[in-house]
Order: structure tokens, then sequence, then C-alpha cells
């Protein structure tokens, strides 16, 4: 597989949000700026800096914003695909259980909030 084929760059400007739907299996890697990452499911919240990464591993939507503004990359995580293989079925098991991952949620913020599926 050609994963630079896959690769999304992108950017956000100071004060904005993105969210990444299909979010399982992909590395965020910051090159610009700072980025602030929510993962629904995961307690932690990540902070990225230029040229740091981190990989999404849930099948759970992602929240990605930037105070200052930031210029970042999605790419898929080199690997097996067991869990992209297993994606459709997981997220529509989260998104029955976690009304903040899709639904009424979503469609609040969809007018708002940009939105991107993963690579």
């Amino acid at each position: 597989m050609d994963t630079h084929a896959r690769l999304k760059e992108l950017a956000l400007a100071a004060g904005e949000s993105l969210i990444v739907e299909d979010a399982v299996d992909i590395e965020v890697r910051c090159r610009r700026g700072t980025l602030w990452i929510t993962q629904y499911g995961d307690t932690r919240d990540v902070v990225l800096t230029a040229g740091r990464a981190f990989e999404l591993a849930l099948a759970t939507t992602a929240v990605l914003s930037s105070r200052d503004g930031a210029e970042f990359v999605l790419q898929p995580v080199p690997g097996d695909g067991r869990a992209a293989q297993a994606l459709p079925w997981s997220r529509r098991l989260l998104r029955a259980l976690s009304p903040r991952s899709a639904g009424p949620a979503l469609r609040e913020l969809a007018g708002r909030v940009r939105m991107e599926r993963a690579p």
C-alpha cells in the first residue's frame, strides 16, 4: 500500500477545531504550532508540538484543536490493517453506546466545526 497517497496535510487557524471521523490507526504528526487532541473513549488529552506525533488507536471520533494555529499530517499507521478491517462493526457499536461520538452531538457541531474523514 502506498501510504504517501493516503497522507492528508491539514492546517487549523487560531482557535479552530476539526472533527476527525474513523480515527483508528491514524498517526497525527504536528509540523508547526501546537495541536490539542481529544479522542472519545480515551481519558487523556494529548498536546503535540512541532515534530511530535501521536497514534489514534480507538475506532471513535477525535477532536483536534489549536489555540494559535497548527499545520499537521494525518496518515495511516503501517501495520496489518486488522483494526481498519474491524472499523465498521466497532464504529457502529461505539456510536450506539456513546452519544458523544455520533448522532445529535455531531449533527449539532456539523455547521460550526470542520469535519474530516481519516485517510
